[in-house]
């Protein structure tokens, strides 16, 4: 046993002391101030709904502008206004091509709204690798960002949790979280009301995710498969995960499909892919009573589907399971059929040419149908044939016809009479005249 003097185990208490305080205060002031080697030490990922931490507000951000100019901001700058940080890398194509539409966006609520683009620390992105990749954009399409990017974060990073890039992440007018999204979510709709303070107005909320952790084609069933020897199953859209196409996994002589997170349209056409051959729901043939609102459900909503079954299964016979379960659980069924149909042929006046772009960046800003969307440089048969679905009967107009126009359809379009929207065209040197044709085509139907 080793014998100590008083003096020595006074001052060993002492040092004791000052390390217990030492260590309490250096918590106490990482949990509000974060590290300046990290920026983001004693921060924690937010859940949709908490307020943003009082610290976070008044640390220094660099804005990094792509025409080289820099700026310090801090996010009190922008107090009351919905804050909306995108985060980005320079190997995400969506990332940049999605860009103008961001700009698009800020130009549309920029008294109430603020957007900063997010390149974290994780994407190993040097200055001079952004530096050769906009060098590169500026060359393609003669164009240079507007909006400033934040650049080595790891704050934001860590408060707002993703896996996936392009992601979004939403901080309402009250300083509150909504949510880690996309840009199709920046509706007008959902804009306006996360300025009146609003938490949500979105389906994905918090993190986008797939079980397991193995991103698209990972974990996470429905049921839990233990004991179990077959099933499958449709269910309505699952928050906080992302879409998943289809892909049969074959693991120990087991075998799994899940489709996850598409639109109804998608489940269509996966599930009738001959009858769907060269259309799509958007210009298919519809039986008496499938109107707007039976078209709208195709393009809007969206389902998750999973195929289990403890042996292997070829593809062909899951194929076969997945169409039953499509027309047991919506009712819906395709067929191919040969008749003359009604459809409206596509000509053009001199007032076309106003239409044709003038732009070098292509830029599509599409809404939901209570909002006006907008098409820079993008080819007129894509306009025409993604709003086919609009009208009585489908436009037919040539896959080779590709002027790029520039293009805003407005709000409510779709709810417009048949008058109103040809007329809308006809301003616009776009003539749609409704003709007969014998031809094959989809027909969709509701089944008893």
């Amino acid at each position: 046993m080793i014998k100590r003097s008083k003096s020595y185990t006074a001052l060993l208490d002492k040092v004791v002391l000052i390390m217990l305080f030492a260590l309490f205060s250096m918590f106490s002031l990482s949990a509000q101030t974060p590290r300046k080697d990290s920026g983001a030490n004693g921060l924690t990922a937010l859940n949709p709904g908490e307020p943003i931490p009082d610290a976070v507000w008044k640390i220094p951000l660099e804005l990094n502008y792509f025409d080289g100019k820099k700026k310090t901001v801090k996010l009190a700058d922008f107090k009351d206004k919905v804050i909306v940080l995108d985060f980005w890398s320079t190997g995400c194509k969506a990332c940049i091509e999605g860009i103008p539409k961001m700009e698009l966006i800020q130009d549309r609520f920029k008294k109430d709204m603020v957007i900063l683009m997010v390149n974290s620390k994780r994407n190993k992105d040097t200055p001079q690798r952004i530096k050769t990749r906009f060098q590169k954009y500026r060359e393609d399409f003669n164009y240079v960002p507007k909006l400033g990017s934040i650049l080595n974060d790891t704050v934001f990073t860590t408060l707002f949790e993703h896996n996936t890039l392009p992601t979004t992440a939403v901080i309402n007018s009250k300083g509150e979280f909504v949510a880690t999204t996309n840009a199709n979510n920046l509706t007008d709709g959902n804009i306006e009301a996360w300025l009146k303070g609003a938490k949500g107005n979105i389906k994905n909320k918090g993190v986008y995710s797939n079980a397991g952790g193995e991103g698209r084609g990972g974990g996470g069933s429905l049921f839990d498969t233990t004991g179990t020897y077959y099933y499958s199953a449709f269910a309505k859209q699952r928050d906080n995960f992302l879409d998943d196409y289809p892909n049969t996994d074959y693991r120990d002589g087991t075998t799994y499909l899940r489709i996850g997170n598409h639109t109804l349209s998608f489940m269509l056409t996966y599930a009738f892919p001959l009858e769907m051959k060269d259309y799509s729901v958007r210009n298919a043939y519809y039986a008496p009573g499938l109107g707007i609102d039976f078209k709208l459900k195709l393009i809007k909503e969206r389902y998750w589907y999973e195929y289990f079954n403890r042996d292997s299964v070829t593809k062909k016979e899951i194929r076969d399971v997945y169409r039953k379960d499509f027309v047991h659980f919506f009712k819906i069924a395709v067929e191919r059929r040969k008749d003359t149909v009604e459809c409206y042929k596509v000509s053009y006046t001199s007032a076309f040419e106003k239409l044709k772009t003038k732009h070098s960046m292509i830029i599509s800003k599409e809404s939901s149908p209570d909002e006006e969307s907008y098409a820079q440089k993008i080819p007129i048969y894509s306009i025409l044939s993604g709003l086919s679905y609009a009208f009585e009967v489908p436009i037919e107009i040539d896959q080779s016809e590709m002027t790029r126009v520039d293009i805003t359809i407005p709000a409510g379009f779709i709810y417009r009479t048949e008058k109103e929207k040809l007329d809308f065209f006809k301003e616009k040197g776009i003539i749609l005249t409704r003709t007969k044709a014998f031809k094959e085509f989809p027909y969709i139907y509701l089944t008893k």
